[in-house]
């Protein structure tokens, strides 16, 4: 028989054991919430806009029923200073405090995650410097989020005890300044690092040669006014994908990234680059496979700098000053490009062969143009491999010229982006607006143009040597009716009587 106090017991115990969905019941609250993945077994906590107080009693729930918390999750409650307290002795593996106005954190406030935690994200909140006292327990750290707060400067060691680090955002924040020990203690871990949306002037090179092993580097929207070769120097052969977009780079010097040997994709995106020196990509010819040089002011394909690039895939163009594509403007490199973006300029004339060493091209945009002829013998050397093709919103001359492309569209050979939607005629006025594939074959016309001067009232004639023939023929046959009519009319004296009484008359 069981006894009162084992009953009491049992009933205690019960309040903060799992119930049948695994997870704790969690009383009265208004914000927090407890779910038990079935398939994983394992918990997720959250508490969203909710009072502190509700936080911390459902919180210290979850923490007595001795679950490690898979996802735990404060969103929208305002903190302030965060103390050891707000989570006790709760274990977790990934936590996540988002817009909760956190401007400072106990140096031990994580002492009880130290073993478990993998990542740790504090974005959107009101940290001015990083909380290295309070990180440097996290030994099994391996992501950690500190974007858009109000750091200024990286200091020295910032993350120093993070031996397990591999991944660092510190997106959107204000910072200037990197100092350069700044990564001191991650330099063999660090692999990705997001510095995105700050107020950097120039590369932080020298903090950055301490990261051997970094693989992936995102600097874009700071105010980077121009590179250099040494700017990454010292950080190792294994940079795979550099980010300098949205910056206030004008040109890109020689050899400017020579030290990257591995790098596989350039983001040059939304910056200002008029010029491109022709060995700008010298030493990573070999790798780079992905390039972004979108919205930027090149007023052509800047072919004698992309020559090098013998395993070019992606070619990114879209939005700069581009009028032309000329004949050798893909020769040397074009025979591996897949995917070419030219969309958003000026172009006007792509040149017959302009397109013959793009062998493997699959994915060709050009809308947004000023393209108004489309030539059958340009695009014929990639119909074989293309399958998709953009040429939406230009002002197309609907002609015969255009009609094997009308054909094309109808044969469904491959994806004609936007085709039924934007793609139309703007010339000749009747069929202006009107879709490129419902125009009839009736209405793709050429008019030749007409010359001018006497001889156009002449009919045409069938060749040219016998026009010759004929017109030599034509003019002997005139002189000798001439001849005849004259004969005919002195023959006859009684008209010349009457011709000589009229004149005399008058």
């Amino acid at each position: 028989m069981m006894t009162r106090t084992s009953l009491l017991l049992l009933l205690t115990s019960s309040l903060v054991q799992s119930d049948a969905s695994g997870c704790p019941s969690l009383a009265a609250s208004q914000g927090c919430f407890c779910q038990f993945q079935i398939k994983a077994k394992r918990v997720d906590f959250s508490c969203n806009s909710t009072s502190l107080e509700d936080l911390l009693t459902s919180t210290e729930t979850i923490a007595d029923s001795q679950q490690v918390v898979w996802h735990l999750k404060y969103s929208n409650v305002s903190i302030g200073h965060f103390k050891k307290s707000l989570l006790g002795s709760l274990r977790a593996n990934h936590f996540i405090a988002l817009d909760c106005g956190i401007t400072s954190i106990d140096q031990d406030a994580f002492s009880g995650l130290s073993d478990d935690l993998e990542s740790l994200d504090f974005g959107q909140n009101k940290l001015e410097r990083v909380p290295t006292p309070a990180l440097e327990s996290l030994a099994n750290l391996d992501t950690l989020d500190l974007s858009n707060n109000l750091i200024e400067t990286v200091h020295a060691e910032a993350f120093k005890g993070l031996k397990s680090l591999r991944f660092l955002s510190l997106l959107g924040n204000r910072i200037k300044f990197v100092d350069d020990l700044a990564f001191k203690g991650v330099g063999g871990s660090l692999t990705h690092l997001n510095l995105i949306g700050n107020a950097l002037s120039t590369v932080p090179s020298k903090p950055l040669q301490i990261l051997s092993d970094l693989q992936w580097l995102h600097l874009h929207e700071n105010r980077i006014t121009s590179l250099a070769k040494e700017d990454f120097s010292g950080m190792g052969e294994n940079l795979e994908e550099l980010g300098l977009a949205s910056n206030q780079l004008e040109e890109i010097p020689d050899r400017a990234f020579a030290y990257l040997k591995m790098l596989n994709s350039l983001d040059l995106d939304g910056n200002r680059i008029r010029y491109i020196h022709p060995k700008a990509f010298k030493g990573i010819e070999r790798s780079l496979e992905w390039l972004k040089l979108g919205e930027n002011q090149l007023s052509a394909i800047p072919a004698e700098s992309l020559r090098r690039l013998k395993n070019l895939m992606d070619l990114n163009l879209r939005q700069n000053h581009i009028e032309k594509i000329l004949e050798d403007d893909f020769k040397d490199y074009g025979e591996t490009l897949q995917f070419i973006y030219l969309q958003k300029n000026r172009i006007h004339t792509i040149e017959m062969k302009a397109l013959e060493e793009l062998d493997s091209l699959g994915w060709l945009y050009l809308s947004s143009n000023n393209l108004s002829v489309v030539s059958d013998e340009t695009f014929q050397p990639v119909l074989d491999t293309l399958q998709a093709i953009d040429l939406s919103d230009n002002p197309f001359n609907c002609d015969c010229h255009i009609a094997w492309f009308r054909d094309l569209i109808r044969d469904k050979k491959f994806n004609v982006v936007n085709m039924g939607k934007e793609t139309r005629c703007r010339t000749p006025p009747r069929l202006n607006g009107k879709s490129i594939a419902s125009v009839s074959a009736e209405d793709l016309v050429c008019v030749e143009k007409a010359s001018t001067g006497a001889e156009d009232s002449s009919p045409p004639l069938e060749d040219s040597s016998r026009g010759v023939k004929d017109s030599s023929q034509g003019g002997k046959d005139s002189s000798q009716r001439m001849e005849d009519s004259s004969h005919q009319f002195l023959a006859c004296p009684s008209l010349v009587l009457l011709l000589l009484l009229t004149l005399l008359s008058t």
